[in-house]
C-alpha cells in the first residue's frame, strides 16, 4: 500500500467515475421500458423523443466517466509501477554475490519487467472494474426483482454454479500461471548461461548438446504457456455458454408471462437487457479473477525479493580515504560458498603491497576467482580477516 502513496485521490476519482457509469448503465434499461410502455404502445411521440434525448444524454454522460476513469487508472497503475521499479532497483543494488546466486539475475530480471507489469495491469483492473463488475451485477438481479420476482429468483438458482465456475477456473489460471513463471525463469537461465559461455561451449564441441538443453527448456516453457493458454480461453465461453442457457429458460418462462399479461413487453424487454448486462459483467468478472490471480502471485515474488536482507552490510561511516601505500593482507582466510559445506580457500595468508604484481596460478576450480571476489566483497570471509592498509 506504500507505493499508492500519491496516487490514492487519482484511485479514488477512477472509482467514482466508474461507480457514475455503472449507475447509469442500470438505468438505461429502465428508460427504455417507459420508453415501450408509455411511448411506443400509446404513440406518445413527444415523450419518445424526451426519454431519447435523455438516454442520449446519459449514455454521453457515462462516456465521460469512464474515459476520466481509465485516464487516472492509467496514471495510477503506471506511477505505482515505476515506484515499484525504482524500490526494486535499489534493493538489488545493495544485494550480495550471496542473494545474486540465491534468485539468479534471469528471475530478478523477469521480476523487474514481467511480475511489475502484471502488478500493474492489476492496479489498473482493480480500479477500472472490480466497483463497476459487482455493482452492475447486484444492480441487475435488484433491477429484475423490482420488474418480476419470479424470474430474478430463478436466475438466483443458478447464481452457485456459477460461483464454482468462477473459483475453479481461478484456481487453475493461478497454478498454470506459476508453472509458466518457473519455466520461464529456467529458460532465461539457460540462455543467459550459454550466451555467457558460448566460447567455451564451442571450444569443447558442446554446442549440440546446449542446443539439446535448450530444447527442452523450451519445450517445457511451451507446455506451460498452452496450459494457461487453455484456461483462459476456455472461462470466458463457458461461462457466456451458461449464461445464455439460463437466459434463453428466462425469456422461454418471461414469454408465458407476458402473454398471459403479467409482464408487459418493455418490462420484458428490460428482463433481457439486464440478463445481457449480468452475462457481460459475468464474463469481464471471470477476466477479472484470472488478472488479479497472475497479479497476486506476481506480488508475492516481489515480496520475496524485497524480505531479503543483504548479508553483506556497510558500517554507517565507512572509511572512504587510505593514508599511506596501499597494502593488501590476507589473514588465516578461510570461505565456503553459501549452502556448501566444502571449503573453497582455507587458511589463506597472503599480503600485497602497493607497486607490485602477483600471479595467481591454479587449476580450474582451485579458488582464484573466489579469492578475487572476496577482495571486491561479493562474499564476506567464514574465517580469518581481509585488512586494507
Amino acid at each position: 500500500m506504500k507505493y499508492l502513496d500519491g496516487y490514492k485521490f487519482r484511485a479514488f476519482v477512477g472509482v467514482f467515475f466508474k461507480f457514475v457509469e455503472a449507475v447509469l448503465e442500470l438505468i438505461l434499461p429502465l428508460l427504455m421500458v417507459l420508453l415501450i410502455d408509455r411511448g411506443i404502445v400509446n404513440q406518445d411521440f413527444a415523450y419518445i423523443r424526451n426519454i431519447v434525448i435523455l438516454m442520449g444524454a446519459l449514455s454521453l454522460l457515462g462516456y465521460l466517466s469512464s474515459v476520466t476513469c481509465q485516464y487516472n487508472a492509467a496514471y495510477v497503475s503506471q506511477g505505482v509501477g515505476g515506484k515499484l521499479r525504482d524500490a526494486l532497483m535499489k534493493k538489488i543494488t545493495k544485494f550480495s554475490q550471496a542473494e545474486f546466486d540465491r534468485f539468479g539475475a534471469s528471475t530478478l530480471v523477469n521480476r523487474m519487467i514481467i511480475d511489475i507489469n502484471q502488478v500493474q495491469l492489476m492496479i489498473a483492473m482493480i480500479i477500472r472494474l472490480a466497483v463497476r463488475t459487482p455493482i452492475l451485477m447486484i444492480g441487475s438481479i435488484f433491477a429484475m426483482t423490482r420488474i418480476n420476482y419470479d424470474l430474478a429468483m430463478t436466475l438466483l438458482k443458478f447464481f452457485p454454479m456459477f460461483v464454482v465456475v468462477v473459483i475453479g477456473f481461478m484456481y487453475l489460471s493461478l497454478n498454470k500461471f506459476k508453472s509458466v513463471q518457473n519455466s520461464l525463469d529456467s529458460f532465461m537461465d539457460k540462455v543467459r548461461e550459454v550466451l555467457s559461455g558460448m566460447r567455451i561451449v564451442r571450444s569443447f564441441n558442446r554446442v549440440q548438446d546446449e542446443r539439446d538443453n535448450l530444447v527442452i527448456e523450451n519445450y517445457h516453457l511451451s507446455e506451460n504457456l498452452k496450459g494457461l493458454g487453455f484456461v483462459n480461453t476456455l472461462s470466458g465461453p463457458t461461462t457466456t455458454l451458461l449464461m445464455n442457457l439460463v437466459m434463453a429458460y428466462l425469456i422461454y418462462l418471461g414469454a408465458f408471462k407476458v402473454e398471459s399479461g403479467i409482464m408487459t413487453q418493455g418490462q420484458m424487454v428490460a428482463i433481457i437487457n439486464y440478463c445481457t448486462q449480468l452475462v457481460l459483467a459475468l464474463v469481464v468478472f471471470m477476466n477479472l479473477v484470472m488478472i488479479f490471480s497472475r497479479g497476486i502471485s506476481s506480488v508475492y515474488r516481489l515480496k520475496d525479493v524485497f524480505e531479503v536482507e543483504p548479508s553483506i552490510k556497510n558500517k554507517d561511516n565507512p572509511v572512504k580515504d587510505l593514508e599511506g601505500p596501499l597494502r593488501i593482507q590476507f589473514e588465516n582466510v578461510s570461505f565456503s560458498y553459501p549452502d556448501e559445506r566444502r571449503l573453497v580457500l582455507k587458511d589463506i595468508n597472503l599480503e600485497v603491497n602497493q607497486g607490485e604484481m602477483v600471479g595467481l596460478v591454479g587449476l580450474t576450480g582451485s579458488g582464484k576467482s573466489t579469492l578475487l571476489k572476496l577482495l571486491m566483497r561479493y562474499y564476506d570471509v567464514n574465517e580469518g580477516v581481509i585488512w586494507i592498509n
